[in-house]
């Protein structure tokens, strides 16, 4: 999608503008476009999608026109006037105006549907879908698993991205470390990358005693440093988290963690 940027006019309708593209109205027969747009409301803006679904119910019987007038009146809510700032971009990010509506502060809709609260929350599918890839799954496998598309599960992992706010695997990994949000439990298995870890961490270090106590009792400079190279050395194995591996401390941590 090319980023947009909306008017509303002295009447009441809303013009879009793509980016590259010509100035045009929003109208009810722009469904893929609605619909994609509802789709963001209901993942990132709860809220303010039950709301307008609440409003406009009475016109349920026409999906396509009520779906038109719900989409219309957020833009009308969160997104004025044309400036220098993209209204939607080609990610679906919304940047929000404010907009001099006579009846901010009473309308009760205020902070619902007008300037609406970011949805954070992972749902239990997206964290079903991410606890497997978190545990080393594939897409292909997941979508076998779960009997879903890739497609879907692209964006399961694209929206928790983004409701987390990370941009890629690795960075997720720690967040779910840091925020324990798998509950990782004693009966966690710890996972074969950070066993490695764990068990050269564990080579090192005693190597690094080792060398201490040759310089220690040989009085060897050069044991002195090959045992402050082996401690550094454990600890880098102790503390390795690249690519997304949880490292021995997050995981310890983590395991033994009080609720």
């Amino acid at each position: 999608m090319k980023a947009i940027e909306f008017y509303t006019t002295p009447e009441g309708e809303v013009t879009m503008r793509p980016i590259g593209e010509a100035e045009r109205q929003l109208k009810e027969t722009d469904t893929d476009f609605i619909q994609a747009f509802l789709a963001i409301l209901r993942e990132f803006y709860p809220e303010a999608y039950d709301a307008l679904m609440d409003i406009y119910s009475k016109n349920s019987n026409n999906k396509r026109y009520r779906d038109f007038i719900a989409v219309r009146r957020f833009i009308k809510c969160n997104f004025g006037l044309y400036d220098n700032m993209i209204d939607v971009d080609e990610n679906w990010n919304f940047n929000f105006e404010f907009v001099g509506c006579p009846l901010r502060g009473e309308c009760k809709h205020d902070k619902v549907i007008c300037a609406p609260k970011f949805n954070s929350k992972l749902s239990d599918r997206q964290i079903e879908v991410m606890r497997m890839l978190y545990d080393g799954k594939n897409d292909s496998e997941i979508a076998e698993k779960l009997f879903i598309s890739l497609n879907t599960v692209n964006n399961h992992r694209k929206n928790s991205f983004r409701k987390v706010g990370v941009h890629s695997m690795a960075e997720f990994m720690r967040y779910a470390m840091t925020n324990n949000l798998f509950q990782i439990t004693n009966a966690t298995p710890m996972k074969g990358e950070t066993l490695a870890n764990l068990i050269q961490c564990g080579v090192t270090l005693l190597l690094g005693i080792i060398a201490l106590a040759g310089a220690l009792f040989c009085n060897a400079s050069f044991h002195f440093f090959t045992a402050m190279a082996c401690f550094w050395l454990a600890w880098v194995f102790y503390t390795d988290n690249e690519y997304g591996i949880v490292s021995v401390r997050e995981y310890f941590k983590n395991r033994y963690k009080k609720d």
